[in-house]
């Protein structure tokens, strides 16, 4: 195994990659969370996989907060750009990728009843009208309205992340040592104490955003370029390092689920700094599943409670859910793979027809 040396800077193939674990361990998780027993296993097994796959949603976190501030480091670099244009742009994308499947999904709804029609999801009068457009902005998961989808609560984190990442960057070029104690404060209370009960998840929006600003660190500092600069020169070395770091962080993420969760997740980017730069052949899988990450996390639950019934070919149970969940995967990537193919045709006439 030998480890390439003509790159030496964090790009988008490894983010990719990054990302391409934390989808599959996303779609484990999930899998496994919906109810049933995981045979020949133990119910600690099962809640283990569980706990340990929950590292996909702060590894996101961190790559999302990593990848909006390099695209600001390069954006600013022209004085003369705006930080409402910028955070407006990404916020205009992000939502825009997800009503390319909200949309579908409403349709789907009004027409055979998908996921219940809109009137029996959402209610009728102006209190039907207020949880549609909270869903349909992505920012039902504050007032915990109605939605077709209970994962989709993500998009509505990263959609306040990316609003105040200008503010919070600016804040944090000045005094990065004040911000970054004050954002981690709170999450150092909500790992031994509670939030009150009328804040509700306001303990996992503390967590999301310590790991978004643990990626803007890692971004500003040059960090994982550094790490790729040492594991060129210290391949054995670093190869070890970083695999000692993921069995610890992944011990230590059960022991203190929320700091070790986090750990878990750098652990894991760590990795990937090593991982990526080694000549082997599933390395351009883990770039493909991450370049559609973020159409399979909208996608996946939509219908992942009907892969069970799905799945009930054979005489094992076993066998049935590794056929479930290899269908569950691949069907996901197949839509997503469609789905951009769809966005590009979209795009390619509208540029055409513009001029």
């Amino acid at each position: 195994m030998h480890c390439l040396n003509n790159k030496s800077t964090f790009t988008i193939e490894y983010t990719n990659y990054a990302k391409g674990i934390a989808i599959i361990l996303l779609l484990i998780h999930h899998f496994v969370f919906i109810p049933f027993h995981i045979p020949f296993t133990s119910g600690n097994i099962q809640e283990l996989i569980v706990l340990f796959t929950k590292v996909c949603v702060p590894l996101f976190s961190v790559l999302s907060g990593y990848g909006i501030t390099k695209s600001y480091m390069k954006y600013s670099q022209n004085s003369e750009n705006k930080d409402f244009a910028f955070a407006f742009s990404h916020l205009k994308k992000l939502l825009i990728n997800y009503w390319w499947v909200y949309i579908p999904v409403l349709l789907l709804a009004l027409t055979i009843g998908f996921r219940g029609y809109p009137w029996e999801v959402y209610g009728t009068g102006i209190k039907g009208f207020a949880q549609f457009f909270l869903d349909f902005s992505g920012m039902r998961a504050i007032a915990y309205t109605a939605t077709y989808c209970n994962t989709w609560w993500f998009m509505e984190v990263t959609i306040i992340f990316y609003a105040i990442f200008p503010w919070l960057y600016e804040m944090y070029k000045k005094i990065p040592y004040i911000v970054m104690a004050v954002l981690f404060i709170p999450l150092l209370y909500v790992q031994f104490f509670s939030f009150p009960k009328f804040l509700k998840s306001g303990d996992r929006e503390v967590f999301y955003l310590f790991s978004f600003a643990v990626g803007m660190l890692l971004a500003d500092r040059g960090i994982l370029d550094k790490l790729i600069a040492f594991c060129i020169k210290k391949k054995l070395l670093y190869g070890f390092a970083s695999i000692a770091f993921v069995i610890i962080s992944a011990v230590l993420s059960v022991i203190l689920p929320y700091i070790g969760l986090l750990l878990f997740a750098l652990s894991i980017i760590v990795f990937v700094v090593f991982i990526k730069d080694c000549k082997l052949n599933f390395n351009k899988t883990f770039e493909f599943l991450g370049k559609y990450s973020m159409d399979v996390f909208l996608i996946h639950s939509l219908y992942l409670s009907y892969i069970e019934d799905f799945a009930e070919i054979t005489s094992s149970k076993l066998l049935n859910k590794l056929i479930g969940f290899v269908f569950l995967v691949v069907s996901n990537f197949a839509i997503a793979v469609a789905l951009e193919y769809v966005k590009k045709i979209v795009k390619k006439r509208g540029r055409c027809e513009k001029r």
